[in-house]
């Protein structure tokens, strides 16, 4: 059996970042979340904005509707 109880009772993390692009040269991280969680509900989460020595590009800000003025 590929689901037992003990999968169901465990907590999981997930992570997410948005990016101003694909780049690991040229692009920077601009906001860091994650979520704690069961199967069966999320329990916490946290996101931070994270301010850049640049700009962001018009397609990031498109794209993750992050701006300039929020961070």
């Amino acid at each position: 059996m590929l689901f037992d109880k003990t999968l169901s009772q465990a907590t999981f993390v997930a992570f997410d970042t948005e990016t101003t692009g694909l780049s690991p040269m040229d692009c920077r991280i601009i906001e860091f979340g994650c979520v704690r969680f069961t199967l069966s509900q999320d329990e916490e989460s946290f996101s931070q904005l994270i301010h850049i020595d640049r700009p962001i590009p018009a397609d990031a800000t498109r794209i993750n509707g992050i701006t300039d003025t929020m961070l």
